[in-house]
């Protein structure tokens, strides 16, 4: 469990440097996506990718608290 998230802090330091180097027209600006698999093809901001990411995240992490409690373990802070 502890290994879980051993390199989050270098992670989150890492994706707020990125954050803080955007400007608002980077936010803004356009990128073609394509997902074959789901068969989608359309134009994201980079604000939508990003939203995306994190929302993704959050549904990974809530998996692995799910499993870990089914398995009888209590769950590392992951906030």
């Amino acid at each position: 469990i502890e290994g879980l998230y051993a390199d989050r802090k270098a992670i989150r330091r890492a994706a707020r440097a990125y954050l803080a180097s955007l400007a608002e027209a980077d936010l803004q600006e356009e990128t073609d996506i394509e997902l074959p698999q789901w068969e989608f093809r359309d134009k994201l901001t980079r604000a939508d990718i990003l939203f995306h990411m994190v929302n993704h995240d959050n549904y990974h992490r809530g998996q692995v608290v799910t499993a870990l409690q089914r398995f009888g373990l209590d769950p590392p802070n992951f906030d």
